[in-house]
């Protein structure tokens, strides 16, 4: 199985030791010849002490902990681009959603898009730590928290909320998939994106991370009482992990919305959401 914790509770795994120490994962993983997922939202959450003083030896053991366990890294960051691109392509073929894998070994090609190579490709034996510290000493430092993001979500859902007439949610599809098309940068003439968005809309199973972000973000938009936090940009990157992990952990809040997606538009979506640790490693 494929297992994926998010940042809370791989801190309780890793730093507090429960429901159990890193030595007692990584062999209740062996023995039954599973992988821990990590994605690089749960690598900047983990690394946010390196900006406070004096702490860049506890982000490193906590670092070194997690490579002592079976991994896979996953780039959550350009699964819907991925995803996108097979789906445009089954169509113009005439044929079926194949999926994409959006695992890689190393955490520095987690960082890098599915189509380039990194620029640290030619390190040999980079560690997670080593890619962790070379990152924090880039100009651009692509580890520390942006908090304008958090504001930037509550003022699109305001926005979102305030729509007298809000299109159906397939109609509002086609826009959010041409805004994935342009930001990805994809070879998806615009005169095809309206009928590729019906196309994918009519199977949750086609790009299935893309449809489960646009579910759980309007699921909270309808829930009026919810004021997004900035916690949920990270929240929201975990959730796009679902589809490709057998286990997952989620905060009560984000498990309560995938439960509703997974109760409407993707049924079964939530089976292997799981509420902490504990949890997961009864069902492992």
């Amino acid at each position: 199985m494929l297992v994926y914790l998010d940042t809370r509770d791989l801190i309780d795994l890793l730093e507090k030791r429960r429901p159990c120490g890193p030595e007692e994962f990584r062999r209740r993983l062996v023995a039954g010849k599973h992988q821990l997922v990590i994605s690089f939202s749960n690598v900047r959450e983990l690394s946010q002490p390196l900006f406070k003083a004096q702490t860049r030896t506890i982000v490193t053991s906590l670092l070194n902990q997690i490579e002592t366990i079976p991994l896979k890294y996953i780039r959550e960051a350009y699964i819907c681009p991925q995803e996108v691109e097979e789906a445009f392509a089954a169509f113009s073929e005439a044929r079926e959603y194949a999926g994409v894998s959006p695992f890689v070994c190393r955490f520095d090609e987690a960082c890098t898009p599915w189509n380039k190579r990194p620029a640290t490709a030619s390190f040999l034996n980079l560690s997670l730590s080593e890619t962790v510290l070379m990152l924090f000493s880039a100009n651009t430092n692509p580890l520390m928290s942006v908090p304008q993001h958090g504001g930037t979500l509550r003022t699109l859902l305001e926005a979102d909320r305030r729509l007298a007439n809000p299109p159906t949610l397939r109609e509002n599809f086609a826009q959010v998939l041409d805004r994935h098309i342009s930001q990805g940068r994809l070879a998806v003439p615009k005169s095809r994106v309206a009928a590729l968005a019906n196309w994918i809309y009519d199977d949750p199973s086609r790009c299935p991370s893309l449809r489960l972000c646009y579910e759980v973000y309007h699921s909270v938009r309808q829930n009026l009482s919810d004021v997004p936090r900035d916690a949920d940009i990270p929240d929201a990157a975990h959730v796009g992990c679902i589809p490709y992990v057998d286990l997952i952990t989620l905060d009560n809040r984000m498990r309560d919305y995938v439960r509703r997606v997974a109760n409407s538009a993707m049924p079964g979506c939530g089976g292997g959401v799981c509420q902490n640790l504990d949890d997961l490693l009864k069902r492992l």
